[in-house]
């Protein structure tokens, strides 16, 4: 099941939209389609990455809270000084 669309609309700079109307010509794509699936990509990238170090800090017993870190098996902060 894939996700709704959200409507994106932004200026880029002409370098940027040369080598996008480019690679999308290259690739036999529409432009818009092309950023969408470079956007999409790197939000994959960047979920996975949030997720690797969800894991490690996990595995090292620190939580992220609104106050910065803190670590679950001493209570120092990140800083090392007391939570």
């Amino acid at each position: 099941m894939s996700l709704p669309m959200k409507e994106l609309r932004f200026g880029a700079p002409e370098l940027t939209h040369i080598f996008l109307e480019h690679e999308a010509h290259r690739l036999g794509l529409d432009k818009n389609e092309l950023a969408r699936k470079i956007l999409n990509d790197w939000a994959c990238r960047a979920a996975h990455a949030h997720n690797m170090v969800q894991q490690e800090l996990e595995s090292k017993r620190i939580k992220l809270d609104r106050a910065g870190l803190r670590s679950i098996a001493d209570g120092a902060d990140c800083c090392g000084g007391a939570a």
